[in-house]
């Protein structure tokens, strides 16, 4: 059984709402807006440029999110899942009119085993539980009148277990721990382990789009030396070698592939994506980006010039 979530806006005062950041308690002295907004169909850029028209708040869809998820937890959740499932329904009748698979299970592991059903895309573990897949489907094919095999629950599949395995992990990172990130500055600043499994820090009180204030990350570039580096054979070296330290950033640049930067954070051998953005908009960090890559390139240098690494481990 899943844990039941809630919007702790539903929850805060007037007064607990006007002690928070000016921001913060704009967005939250309009939260019928926001549940509005998040019950419509609207991606979290269109629901920010809505939220300027009307209440001139600028905001960034990365704080966006994380504020959606700190206080309005329950209806992102249900937004992000009606989105996900939209994308699928003309799959879905295809699957029951056409291929005739009418039965949930097998509906929902085709999508499954076709990538269809992640909350973040580059994520395969982020998908949508059967449980609430199954919810969605009911409504769906009462809506249009069809009649499938309903499969109340999924047992003994590989689908079930990797589910399993994902919860697993997230439930080892005890709400309670806190480690210490090293900023810039050389300074230590405590924080919530799972709060660093979706989320990197900025500098305080800084009005850039991206102001990074961490020490310890790495920028692996597209390419190295005129030639394609393999994201997934460096990703099982940083495993093996111990290359960077535990909680820190990895920037991937994959704008050869489909023009994005992907921003993981590693935490015990597990990547976590915290956020995909547009290549282009590493020019709004050039300076930070470039010393990223510089630290990535020594790290992989001095592999190679005592000889513990060779070139076919990276290409």
């Amino acid at each position: 059984m899943e844990n039941t979530l809630y919007d702790l806006a539903d929850f805060l005062d007037d007064l607990e709402i006007k002690g928070l950041k000016q921001k913060e308690s704009t967005l939250l002295k309009n939260s019928e807006k926001i549940k509005l907004l998040l019950s419509s169909n609207h991606s979290l850029k269109q629901q920010i440029e809505k939220l300027k028209e009307d209440l001139n708040v600028e905001i960034s869809v990365f704080t966006y999110r994380n504020f959606l998820i700190k206080y309005f937890k329950k209806s992102y959740e249900e937004h992000t899942i009606n989105k996900v499932f939209s994308n699928c329904k003309v799959i879905v009748l295809d699957l029951i009119l056409n291929k005739k698979i009418d039965d949930s299970a097998h509906i929902y592991e085709f999508l499954i085993k076709n990538k269809m059903l992640k909350k973040v895309k580059n994520d395969d573990k982020s998908i949508i539980t059967y449980e609430k897949f199954l919810d969605k489907l009911k409504e769906y094919t009462k809506l249009k009148h069809l009649s499938i095999k309903i499969e109340n629950k999924i047992e003994n599949t590989d689908i079930e277990k990797e589910i399993a395995a994902h919860a697993k992990d997230i439930d080892e990172l005890s709400a309670d721990t806190k480690v210490n990130i090293e900023l810039l500055d050389g300074s230590l600043d405590p924080y919530n382990i799972r709060f660093l499994t979706y989320s990197y820090i900025f500098k305080k009180h800084s009005k850039k789009k991206y102001d990074f204030d961490e020490k310890n990350y790495i920028v692996i570039p597209t390419s190295y030396n005129n030639k394609k580096l393999d994201f997934e054979k460096i990703k099982n070296l940083i495993f093996e070698e111990n290359l960077i330290k535990n909680y820190s950033l990895i920037f991937h640049d994959n704008k050869l592939e489909d023009g994005f930067l992907y921003i993981y954070r590693l935490i015990n051998k597990k990547l976590h994506l915290l956020e995909k953005i547009n290549s282009r908009e590493s020019s709004e960090f050039e300076d930070y980006y470039k010393k990223g890559v510089n630290i990535f390139l020594n790290n992989f240098e001095n592999f190679l010039n005592n000889g513990s690494l060779s070139l076919e481990k990276i290409y």
